[in-house]
């Protein structure tokens, strides 16, 4: 059939013309229903991978104090700077996907500087890290429940936050459970003079 023909019936056909609109319209509807469907699952998806390599990261920090600590007459590094001097770590430890922060680039010249100016080092490896150490004054008794590193507050840090524990594995802990999950940690430092972690400033604030 020429196409002229084939024109003229599809023309002739009582409502093809809106047959054919409405058809491309449930096509579209559709499309836009799968996104929709999808775009929620991979956002989870993606949220579920960040905060898994968050917490790899902050397995090696921990382990990484455990081995400094056993190098150090069983104390735990007083920051995570002496980590980076040491070696045991490098810049990309320290920062989270979730957040997104770029890792501190180190130079020589800091590195020598570091040694006259740990104090000044410090703060700038802490002003490129998005994880709060806490194990300043900690001895080394590889106890699964004392909490030595935490996920700083952030605005994409949902759900929940990953912890660190003194013998070096990681869980995530959500809001509810914030709390319950510092028990021990602050029965611990409170036992050693140490600063209390108050966890109602850890949880998001709502909108």
């Amino acid at each position: 059939i020429s196409d002229e023909v084939e024109a003229k019936l599809v023309a002739a056909f009582p409502g093809a013309e809106v047959l054919g609109t409405q058809q491309a319209n449930t096509s579209v509807a559709l499309v836009a229903m799968g996104a929709a469907i999808l775009l929620p699952s991979l956002s989870r998806a993606r949220e579920l991978s960040n905060r898994s390599a968050d917490a790899a990261n902050e397995r090696g920090i921990a382990q990484s104090c455990v081995v400094y600590a056993a190098d150090h007459d069983d104390h735990f590094p007083s920051d995570l700077s002496e980590l980076l001097l040491d070696g045991a770590i490098s810049p990309k430890f320290l920062v989270s996907k979730r957040a997104g922060t770029p890792p501190m680039q180190l130079t020589d010249n800091q590195l020598e500087d570091a040694k006259t100016h740990p104090e000044q080092f410090a703060k700038d490896v802490a002003d490129h890290t998005d994880y709060v150490y806490i194990g300043k004054g900690y001895l080394n008794d590889t106890d699964s429940s004392i909490i030595t590193l935490y996920e700083k507050p952030n605005p994409k840090v949902i759900d929940g936050m990953n912890v660190a524990f003194e013998d070096g594995h990681v869980e995530f802990v959500r809001w509810s459970q914030l709390a319950d999950a510092f028990q021990a940690t602050n029965d611990y430092r409170r036992k050693h003079n140490l600063p209390l972690i108050d966890t109602t400033t850890l949880t998001p604030k709502p909108h």
